[in-house]
Parts: structure tokens; C-alpha cells; sequence
């Protein structure tokens, strides 16, 4: 581990701090940005030095992306029983439009949308977006396990299972 640091800056913070259009406009994404680029500085250099082009996302955001995805372009159906799923950048930003462009009715109609995510995912978006463009990210990895949850598996997987064959 490189780095560790805990940021305040939620997509439930957020919207609790700041009261948002529905849609978003410009000026909302502007104060966003500004929360995101006040809060990140630090890890946002280290990233920009070692060079991260790759974003993991283990949280139901990440699943909802991944979901919004599959219907809109009708792909394969995504496997709940993979460890990983891939994000295609293209694709995440063909989303990410219509999830800042949409006001609450037109993205809780959208396919592959829960009922739970409807009003936060805009702000997920923004802030994935944020990070991928400020890192020039190439790859978007969506992780069925949470980072505790894959960091045993992966050593289970290393060090128990391979004991065993």
C-alpha cells in the first residue's frame, strides 16, 4: 500500500452539504469539481507520479455503471459470480452524460437502474469522471469483492489453495 487516506468527500456528504439541480448544470459540476479537486490534491499528485492509469470501484456505484452499461449497449449479461467485471471508458462516458443530463424520472427509467442509486449516481459519475480524466485512466475495473474482501481472497487464493492441489 502507497497510500491511505480517508476523504470526506462521499457522494452522500455531498449531497447532504450541497443542495444540486435535478439535472445537474454547469455551475453544479463546477462546485463539485472544486470540492473533489480541494479534497484530492494530495492523492491526485502521488497517482499522477506513479503513473495510475487503472480505477478499481468495489462500491455499488461501480455495480450500477456496470449495469447501465449491459442494457444500454446490450452486452452479455455481467456475472454477479465474477470476481471482476471490465468498464469500457467509452461506454462510461455515453453513461455518464445521460446520468448528469437526466433529471430523477428519466434515470430511474433507465434499464439496469436501482431505485436506491437514482439520486446519487449522478454525483458517482461526476466523480468518477473527475479521476478518470485528472489521471488519464485507461481502464475501469468493477470488483464484486469489497477491498478487504478481495485483498482475502486474493490471499487465500495465493497461499491456501495452492498449498492444496
Amino acid at each position: 500500500m502507497i497510500f491511505k487516506e480517508s476523504f470526506k468527500i462521499g457522494v452522500a456528504r455531498i449531497l447532504n452539504t450541497y443542495k444540486f439541480s435535478d439535472p445537474l448544470n454547469d455551475k453544479d459540476l463546477i462546485i463539485i469539481e472544486k470540492i473533489l479537486t480541494d479534497n484530492l490534491l494530495d492523492m491526485l499528485l502521488l497517482c499522477k507520479k506513479l503513473n495510475v492509469r487503472c480505477l478499481v470501484g468495489s462500491s455499488g456505484s461501480y455495480e450500477t455503471f456496470s449495469d447501465l452499461i449491459k442494457y444500454e449497449f446490450d452486452l452479455p449479461k455481467i456475472r454477479k459470480t465474477d470476481p471482476f467485471n471490465i468498464i469500457d471508458i467509452e461506454y462510461f462516458f455515453k453513461i455518464h452524460q445521460k446520468l448528469i443530463n437526466y433529471d430523477y424520472e428519466q434515470r430511474k427509467n433507465m434499464p439496469g437502474m436501482e431505485i436506491i442509486r437514482v439520486q446519487l449516481i449522478p454525483i458517482a459519475s461526476v466523480i468518477t469522471n473527475f479521476i478518470i480524466r485528472e489521471l488519464d485512466i485507461k481502464k475501469i475495473i468493477q470488483s464484486n469483492f469489497s477491498i478487504k474482501e478481495g485483498l482475502i481472497f486474493d490471499y487465500i487464493s495465493k497461499n491456501i489453495l495452492t498449498e492444496r492441489k
